[in-house]
């Protein structure tokens, strides 16, 4: 089973990931809902972090059934801002020929009962990874 974590930020204290996944109900090209930034940690800021069979891990939201974290990177070819991140319905892995390709992510960084969440835009070489004390 997976764990429940929380997703804090490092360089704001009590700062976390929140996602709202309402109208989430089947998968779409785009994603849907809100992911942002939440003070505390509340319903909407809990996740399962789920070991997929290609080696990635996906964000699953507690709160909301077969709801999951998406992340496209699609057009950011350097380093800087970019991209879209939200909800999808479901899992789609980055081997996927879908647009729905961005919900899993690198876990290349995970040691012990400490969490590394990694996300790259080229999977042949992650970026640095800090670790997080799963919560």
């Amino acid at each position: 089973m997976a764990k429940t974590v929380t997703i804090g930020s490092a360089a704001f204290k009590n700062i976390f990931l929140r996602l709202d996944g309402t109208g989430v109900t089947q998968p779409t090209g785009p994603g849907g809902g809100v992911a942002n930034a939440q003070f505390g940690p509340g319903p909407m800021q809990q996740f399962r972090l789920e070991d997929q069979a290609d080696g990635s891990v996906a964000i699953a939201s507690v709160a909301f059934p077969k709801v999951y974290l998406r992340l496209d990177g699609r057009g950011i070819t350097a380093p800087g801002n970019g991209g879209v991140v939200n909800a999808q319905f479901g899992v789609h892995g980055r081997n996927s020929s879908s647009s729905r390709k961005t919900t899993a992510i690198s876990a290349s960084c995970r040691e012990n009962s400490r969490t590394s969440i990694c996300a790259s835009t080229a999977p042949a070489s992650p970026p640095p990874c800090r670790r997080a004390a799963a919560r």
